[in-house]
């Protein structure tokens, strides 16, 4: 009996014991992979990191995903990719679960599939993975596969917005501005708002500058400060802020009016195809300003916010039409572009389709109406 007690009591001992041994191999392994990985020597990764995946390595498994995933000709397999993430993930491996998300959701290098974009996604939020929770919000705002869900969508912006992160702390910001899954409270917002624009958040900062431009609950119209926080956000690319810049050194808003550096911000905008921006260019263009007349130019800009549905473009796009003013003339055309503008409410736009109508050869208004009834299925926003 106390032979078989020994024995036993040494299995016990020695199982834990070669354990140790089999995972500072793995261990050992599995940083001679890395460094091959990390020298770009894939072949050599590989053939380290496979039998350690093999064996259930959840991180050799991972990495493997993210070699057949990122390289580049033959090697590149996006199949093989998803196989080694699921193998990780289903061993609640966080990254491979936050990636199968991201992949699942945006469709990067897979097909989209929004059912198992929140599967993944769900597992990663709960274990505090702040872009996953963030991305599971998205998902339930914009229903994505799932129905829009307000109160989920808050709720998972909540978790990320406590961890810091600050997208999230943006989107929250937004439902406290509107009352959308969470009660009115602008303060909140504005709370929100600046947390993450101190993160370096280009929307939030965009947002803050229209709240001290306009002001808003505890924040009284300041534009020296919106003019502050649209240049934070403009020194990041946020087409929003370029424009609102634009639009503050066309009118000499708080600073000195220069048409020159409203027409540069606002083709810094434009270069983004921002809607708002693309007309204001097109303005500019066609009046001089900050640069010679150019009405070419002014009907390409308002084309293109035109077909995008911007209501003014498209008055402007039919007024240059009718009078042939950077583009050939042509009433059926302009017709059709003053029919759009005329829907959405732009003011005299009703007034000066009736005109061009009522100048129409009675064979061309057969044709202005079915234009515009083209032009308003392909050219129309959907709301």
């Amino acid at each position: 009996m106390k032979l078989k007690s020994l024995a036993v009591l040494l299995l016990i001992f020695v199982c834990p014991i070669q354990a140790a041994v089999d995972n500072a191999k793995f261990s050992a392994e599995y940083a001679k992979g890395l460094t091959a990985y990390q020298n770009k020597d894939y072949a050599t990764a590989l053939m380290l990191w496979f039998p350690l995946a093999e064996k259930d390595d959840a991180q050799a498994q991972f990495m493997l995903g993210n070699m057949y995933l990122q390289q580049e000709g033959d090697r590149n397999n996006s199949i093989k990719a998803l196989q080694w993430y699921e193998r990780a993930a289903k061993q609640n491996h966080l990254a491979a679960q936050s990636t199968l998300g991201r992949l699942y959701l945006n469709g990067q290098q897979v097909k989209q599939d929004f059912n198992l974009a929140n599967k993944w996604l769900t597992a990663a939020a709960r274990q505090k993975e702040p872009d996953s929770q963030y991305k599971l919000g998205k998902i339930y705002q914009d229903g994505l596969g799932v129905p829009i869900n307000a109160n989920k969508a808050a709720y998972w912006f909540t978790q990320a917005s406590e961890l810091g992160h600050s997208g999230a702390q943006t989107a929250l910001a937004l439902m406290y501005l509107i009352g959308e899954g969470r009660a009115v409270d602008q303060n909140k917002a504005i709370e929100l708002f600046q947390q993450a624009a101190n993160q370096g958040n280009a929307n939030a900062q965009f947002n803050l500058g229209i709240i001290y431009r306009d002001g808003l609950g505890s924040i009284t119209k300041d534009l020296a400060s919106a003019t502050q926080w649209f240049q934070q956000a403009a020194s990041q690319h946020n087409a929003d802020a370029e424009n609102g810049l634009g639009d503050f050194y066309k009118t000499g808003t708080f600073v000195t009016q220069d048409y020159k550096l409203a027409l540069g911000w606002y083709e810094k905008a434009a270069q983004q195809n921002h809607i708002a921006a693309l007309h204001s260019l097109g303005a500019m263009y066609v009046n001089g300003y900050g640069t010679p007349k150019n009405y070419k130019l002014g009907v390409e800009n308002f084309t293109r916010a035109a077909e995008a549905g911007h209501g003014l473009a498209q008055m402007d796009l039919g007024v240059a039409y009718f009078t042939g003013k950077g583009v050939s003339p042509d009433s059926v055309i302009a017709y059709a572009w003053l029919h759009l503008a005329a829907q959405q409410g732009v003011e005299n736009a009703q007034k000066n389709k009736t005109t061009v109508y009522n100048r129409l050869l009675p064979e061309d208004r057969r044709r202005a109406l079915d234009m515009a009834a083209a032009f308003n299925k392909k050219f129309t926003r959907m709301k």
